[in-house]
């Protein structure tokens, strides 16, 4: 009964979660234990009238309460969010010790548990239920999108699989595709500076010969926009238009 945890709704965490939920909770005591925790879960999902609304509450919190905000994103959070709590950072376990670990817990390749390594974000639990099968056909379509982003005169082509991502209303499908299109970006860049840190070790020459024709300095371009496309789609966004105009930023054609 001491342990609250605000997470989001719909959207995100709104103002009435706050105003009506976790600020009239603070008022009442713990019940049992020394301390009453609150736990807002991803925090950098809270709107910025919530954001506002905690503000006092986290200047001046109620005795024996304690507010964990939990994120992995910190820099989506209001600068007086910051200013008014205390940064405990925690890291993820090493991908190679995780990829050890699936390894040797048996039923798993090296190159499948670099794989699932490489999703974990550090978090051994994560890597042991990725789906690597299922990965791997999602991957394919990221591939050829990958492939069709650096061609010129490709616009028609990616405008039709832009479509079809723009069409699928589960926004897990999505996630996991943009995943997959970011690690073949990053791939790509290794394969330019580092390729010992290629982590997809199955397509690492598909990878090497796709940079072959790739500019490293493209690369990172495409690696910038798709890191602005995962921060636009906090807010509703045309998943086909904005995937375009990433191919017209890169191609420099004018559509």
């Amino acid at each position: 009964p001491d342990l609250l945890i605000i997470e989001p709704e719909k959207t995100g965490i709104s103002i009435r979660q706050v105003r009506y939920g976790l600020i009239p909770e603070l008022a009442y005591q713990p019940f049992e234990s020394e301390f009453r925790v609150v736990i807002l879960d991803p925090v950098d999902r809270m709107s910025p009238q919530a954001s506002n609304c905690l503000l006092k509450t986290l200047e001046e919190p109620a005795s024996r309460t304690v507010l964990i905000l939990v994120t992995t994103q910190p820099q989506f959070l209001l600068p007086t969010i910051h200013s008014r709590a205390q940064t405990i950072t925690f890291t993820g376990i090493p991908q190679d010790q995780i990829a050890e670990q699936l390894i040797r817990a048996g039923g798993v390749d090296a190159d499948k548990a670099r794989l699932a390594a490489s999703f974990s974000n550090g978090s051994l639990a994560a890597a042991l239920s990725f789906d690597i099968d299922g990965y791997r056909q999602v991957r394919s379509q990221a591939m050829k999108f990958a492939s069709l982003l650096f061609r010129k005169g490709a616009f028609a082509e990616l405008s039709i699989l832009a479509n079809a991502l723009h069409k699928d209303k589960d926004k897990d499908n999505f996630s996991a595709w943009l995943d997959a299109t970011e690690l073949i970006l990053q791939d790509l860049y290794y394969a330019h500076v580092s390729p010992q840190r290629m982590s997809q070790a199955d397509i690492a020459d598909d990878i090497q010969a796709m940079a072959q024709r790739i500019a490293r300095a493209d690369v990172l371009a495409a690696i910038r926009e798709f890191k602005n496309l995962r921060r636009s789609l906090r807010f509703y966004v045309n998943r086909q238009i904005a995937l375009e105009a990433i191919y017209l930023s890169l191609s420099g054609e004018s559509g």
